[in-house]
């Protein structure tokens, strides 16, 4: 929660109030996904099942709505509206898609502004006991991990755990002793899975930060000291240097990569295990075809989707965990205080300069660097 806290303090008021906006598109678009998977069941049946009004009363309120239609018209009508559906509901996704590109890049922006804006507005002192290499970094990488890694990952996550919620609650709807035994081996697969890499996410991601400054600093070093290197052929003592933190970095991030694509892997296996176990149930405990198949159709579809989307909330929370380093460290640069104690008021010059008993220590230095110091 606390994490949640500094993240929401460090949006800005314009990107609040879109969050609300984003918040609404997805349960609307967790609406229309449950609708597609919804109106598998009765598409199905409509294909197998002469007696279908009996199961789906409603139907049968539409039938005599349109006419009495027969058979073979109620299934194309059927596939026709099932096809409208997911017309529309692809639409709706490319249009919140969109927004929420809208919402993330917006974000990385107006923080890159902030930070810029604070780090020029911050007394001369902080800048000498600050390296600009690592002010670099958290203008551009920082910022860039921040909004992916964080904002995207939250935007991800809030949305398909209402996938997955709304999935499921159809599911128990239509069969809900399949519906507990996939929602516990998911949420078995996943928790344990989190629970082993979180730490080592963590640790990584301290790692990153620190070797994607290094390697910024030794860069500027480099670039702009090439007379003097050339000059003393020092050019692979600074490409050593840089290398270090280069492929130190690079480790890191093979390893995140590499971690990142387990998760589909294992639940896609966990979700063949789930739909083998259905099929086994609905065959045991059902009579006839016309029962199994149409439950194991909406056990699949749903099935089809509610795995990638448990991968993505997987995903969304080791992206989290990695980037929880960059949370706290934009959160304590955009509130660093200003500490300067004197104010900047012109200084007017009438007829002489005098210094008198002038003297100069730096912040966390013992010695002074200018002691009484006098000039006219």
């Amino acid at each position: 929660m606390k994490i949640l806290k500094k993240i929401w303090s460090i949006i800005s008021v314009k990107y609040k109030k879109m969050a609300i906006t984003i918040f609404i598109l997805s349960i609307l678009a967790t609406a229309l996904e449950t609708l597609g998977i919804g109106l598998v069941v009765p598409t199905i049946t409509l294909l197998i099942d002469d007696n279908i009004f009996d199961k789906y009363p409603l139907l049968l309120k539409v039938s005599v709505y349109f006419g009495n239609p027969s058979q073979s018209k109620l299934i194309i009508s059927g596939a026709v509206f099932l096809v409208l559906v997911f017309i529309i509901k692809s639409i709706f996704l490319a249009f919140f898609a969109w927004r929420q590109s809208n919402f993330i890049y917006g974000i990385k922006a107006d923080l890159s502004h902030k930070l810029f804006k604070k780090y020029l507005n911050l007394p001369y002192e902080f800048h000498l006991e600050r390296n600009s290499s690592h002010l670099i970094r958290n203008l551009t990488s920082e910022i860039n991990q921040f909004s992916g890694n964080v904002i995207g990952s939250i935007l991800i996550l809030a949305n398909e755990v209402f996938v997955v919620f709304a999935l499921i609650s159809l599911l128990f709807y239509f069969e809900p002793f399949g519906a507990i035994i996939i929602l516990t081996i998911a949420s078995l697969a996943m928790f344990s899975f989190q629970f082993i890499t979180k730490s080592r996410l963590k640790a990584w991601g301290e790692k990153r930060q620190k070797h994607e400054g290094f390697k910024i600093q030794k860069a500027q070093e480099g670039l702009s000291g090439t007379k003097d290197l050339k000059l003393m052929g020092k050019e692979n003592y600074f490409v050593e240097n840089f290398d270090i933190h280069n492929f130190n970095n690079a480790l890191i991030e093979i390893k995140q990569s590499t971690l990142s694509q387990i998760p589909r892997l294992w639940l896609e296996t966990v979700g063949v295990v789930c739909i083998g176990i259905i099929i086994s149930i609905s065959a045991y405990f059902s009579n006839t075809t016309k029962e199994v198949i149409p439950i194991i159709a909406v056990f699949a579809a749903a099935a089809f989707r509610i795995f990638p989307s448990s991968n993505r909330i997987l995903s969304s929370l080791q992206s989290l965990k990695y980037a929880s380093v960059v949370t706290n460290l934009v959160y304590k640069e955009l509130n660093q205080q200003d500490i300067r104690t004197y104010k900047n008021t012109p200084i007017k010059f009438k007829q002489n300069i005098n210094l008198d008993n002038i003297s100069y220590m730096y912040p966390n230095s013992s010695k002074y660097a200018l002691s009484s110091i006098n000039l006219t």
